[in-house]
């Protein structure tokens, strides 16, 4: 994936929560806790507008800005390519953890939600590296979409597809929905992966 489609991707995923939030902003109290001590009670907290679109949108900014220092000094810093795919996918995850655990103090869901979130926001991760071909084996036993370019294509845009809707869905307090369809999302690449 070229580095301004894979700058679109991440910034997407970080805007993601905002969408799920715009979902159930009447349900969402006006104050929104968004840190938390060792107890468990909120530290502080944030007017919901901030939480549901702030905190999205300063992470939108902060992975623009992590895309455009890693791909202007990267041949210079020699950062290796595992260092620069955590960079560039770090404000994502982030933007999608700290938003669910926000909005899960209100919600009242349990920790699955935030667990959801993040797990969505990895196949997001692990979709592009499939999609680029950076994940064909483990070891020495090929993976299914190992066969040929176009099936580590589908199978990258299955796994890209499925995480974003699991995002989505997990903020909103849905993490056994977000579960089952990254569950259907993995049977379906490998499904097409064989096909392919």
């Amino acid at each position: 994936m070229d580095k301004r489609k894979l700058m679109a991707l991440t910034s997407v995923v970080c805007i993601l929560p905002a969408v799920a939030c715009l979902i159930i902003y009447g349900g969402l109290p006006d104050e929104i806790p968004i840190q938390f001590n060792l107890g468990g009670p909120a530290g502080s907290t944030a007017p919901k507008w901030f939480v549901a679109f702030g905190m999205p949108g300063f992470l939108l900014l902060f992975n623009i800005f992590c895309h455009w220092k890693v791909n202007r000094t990267a041949e210079e810093l020699e950062y290796p390519e595992v260092a620069q795919i955590f960079i560039k996918w770090a404000m994502p995850v982030i933007s999608a953890a700290i938003t669910a655990v926000s909005v899960e103090a209100v919600l009242g869901g349990a920790s699955w939600m935030f667990l959801m979130a993040v797990i969505s926001a990895l196949v997001i991760v692990f979709g592009q590296l499939v999609y680029d071909g950076l994940l064909d084996y483990i070891g020495e036993r090929a993976l299914p979409w190992s066969r040929s370019e176009k099936a580590a294509r589908l199978c990258g845009k299955i796994y890209m597809i499925v995480g974003m809707a699991a995002v989505v869905v997990s903020v909103v307090g849905q993490s056994l929905i977000a579960a089952g369809i990254i569950i259907v999302g993995i049977i379906a690449a490998a499904g097409a992966a064989v096909r392919s």
